[in-house]
């Protein structure tokens, strides 16, 4: 599901990059978004990552 969004979103609607406000504690999220492609890019505060998946960069 999250796989199919991530390509309508990129391929379909043009987007160049999505990003996502992940709670650190929300392992199993985290695990889920970096198999499609997400990274971690920058942690926003003692509860937050920032994840995001370019288009370029993407599996």
């Amino acid at each position: 599901m999250i796989r199919k969004m991530v390509d309508y979103l990129l391929d379909d609607k043009g987007a160049a990059m999505i990003v996502l406000d992940v709670k650190k504690t929300n392992t199993r999220a985290i695990s889920s978004y970096e198999k499609c492609g997400f990274k971690q890019m920058k942690e926003l505060n003692n509860d937050s990552i920032l994840m995001g998946c370019i288009k370029e960069t993407r599996e």
